[in-house]
């Protein structure tokens, strides 16, 4: 069983945030922020960045505000469960389906904190299913199941400011955003994702956490103009009950 890091509470700010361990200590995972808008927009029109997403291209103002906005109602709706006790940082009785603390930050030494990246974790939308009905069915049948059920689907999404990348940043950020939250908080069992085919360090990163690839799918992910070609992905799972 992997020790898990306590949410805690920054008071100067309001907000919870989950820190990652030595030696990333300068790192956490706190909500998104109104000024996180330019940051999002610079990372996710970075050639290292988008070729592996499926975020529109090229990611406009409108994109990152649209976005931000709804994580961020969606945690101003749940800011009343989180107490700012780091023994019991959540109300009793409160079951989560998504992470709040999604912003990778590092904290510099004279105080500024800096938007790096998301690593983040919502109901699957099972966008690796080749075929739209199944999609929709499953995700339907997904959606209908309350927070806290075992049998939900979740997935992963991230994304890390190039500067950062090959520093382990990720790999960290996803075991806390995994062990830290989606279990103790969410009672999350089945974390599924697909990467493209050709994002070697995202299939580590997710190997590292604890991830095996169940399956390999080919043509799924469009060009969108920003690839070359149509790529496959590699369908990676994480389940609570075996790695946790």
């Amino acid at each position: 069983m992997v020790e898990r890091q306590a949410t805690l509470f920054d008071k100067s700010r309001h907000e919870p945030y989950i820190p990652l361990r030595s030696p990333h200590s300068q790192y956490r995972l706190t909500p998104f922020r109104t000024t996180d808008v330019d940051a999002v927009i610079h990372i996710l029109n970075q050639p290292e960045v988008y070729t592996h997403l499926l975020t529109p291209y090229p990611y406009q103002r409108e994109h990152a505000q649209g976005f931000i906005s709804e994580q961020r109602r969606r945690y101003e709706a749940d800011r009343q469960y989180f107490t700012g006790d780091a023994v019991n940082p959540i109300k009793d009785g409160k079951t989560f389906d998504y992470g709040p603390m999604l912003a990778v930050r590092e904290v510099q030494s004279d105080g500024p904190q800096l938007f790096l990246g998301v690593a983040g974790i919502w109901r699957s939308l099972f966008l690796y299913e080749t075929d739209e009905g199944l999609k929709e069915e499953c995700k339907r049948k997904n959606d209908a199941k309350l927070a806290g059920d075992s049998s939900i689907t979740y997935s992963v999404a991230y994304y890390l400011d190039p500067a950062c990348h090959g520093k382990g940043i990720m790999t960290v950020a996803i075991r806390e955003l995994i062990h830290s939250w989606a279990i103790p908080y969410m009672n999350a069992h089945d974390i599924t994702v697909g990467i493209t085919e050709d994002h070697l360090s995202s299939r580590r990163v997710l190997e590292k956490v604890g991830f095996k690839m169940v399956g390999e799918l080919e043509g799924v992910t469009p060009m969108q103009r920003k690839r070359k070609s149509v790529l496959g992905q590699w369908v990676m799972q994480y389940t609570a009950e075996t790695t946790g």
